[in-house]
């Protein structure tokens, strides 16, 4: 006789993993503190961090993209 065992979606097995979570507070608190820096104009602390402006609103958009799929499938 088979057994048919229901898979689950690839990667499904780390959704809920202390490495996750710890990510995802790593990542708001990032957002948060880019997000700070951005609206106060704080240059040194953007240019320090990540080189250049540019470099920072991408980061940005990274953070805001990873934040929002995890949030959104959970």
């Amino acid at each position: 006789k088979m057994v048919v065992q229901k898979s689950k979606p690839k990667g499904a097995e780390n959704m809920n993993t202390p490495h996750l979570t710890f990510k995802l507070e790593h990542a708001r608190k990032e957002h948060q503190k880019l997000s700070e820096a951005i609206i106060t104009n704080d240059t040194v602390t953007l240019l320090l961090n990540y080189g250049c402006l540019k470099n920072a609103n991408d980061r940005l958009y990274q953070l805001e993209y990873f934040l929002n799929h995890k949030e959104w499938k959970d």
